[in-house]
């Protein structure tokens, strides 16, 4: 509930209008503000390794049909690049590294199982020829939950954090 206050409080101060989300120019300033822009950036770098590594182990590996197998592989290494990358260039955050890691992980883990399952379900719904854009889908559509979550709370300063009692 205090994530979606959070995300209310931006809108208000940003004082969004439908016509402001038409504006391109306006969109990128905001998007920067709030770090959402490099968020997506690192993200999106960490997508490339997770998707990127998953087709290598799909080709070159396992096959395709042992895809998952390679995709919960390719999750791995993304997840590691993204947490470093969310800690030192987007959150800058300076202390409690491991506290972040551990919740993190907690979070992550949770999310990641509802995506596996997201894409376990619907992959073989539109065939196995679309894993890529299936994965990359499912990643996407996730994104801007996570985004509220880190920056709301697991790489929001101890004090101030939703779940800083952890």
């Amino acid at each position: 509930m205090a994530i979606v206050q959070e995300f209310r409080k931006i809108i208000e101060d940003e004082n969004l209008t439908w016509s402001i989300l038409f504006h391109p120019g306006q969109v990128v300033s905001i998007l920067l503000r709030h770090r959402f822009l490099h968020f997506l950036l690192v993200g999106g770098g960490g997508a490339g390794i997770g998707i990127g590594s998953t087709w290598l182990l799909t080709t070159y590996v396992f096959g395709i049909e042992r895809y998952f197998s390679a995709y919960l592989l390719g999750t791995t290494a993304a997840l590691i690049f993204n947490f470093t990358m969310y800690s030192i260039v987007i959150f800058k955050t300076t202390r409690e590294h491991v506290r972040r890691l551990v919740v993190y992980l907690l979070y992550i883990i949770g999310i990641i199982t509802v995506q596996a399952l997201s894409v376990k379900t619907i992959t073989p719904i539109v065939g196995l020829r679309w894993y890529l854009l299936v994965i990359a889908m499912v990643v996407g559509f996730f994104s801007i939950v996570n985004f509220l979550v880190f920056k709301l709370a697991i790489f929001k300063d101890r004090g101030s954090s939703i779940i800083g009692s952890l």
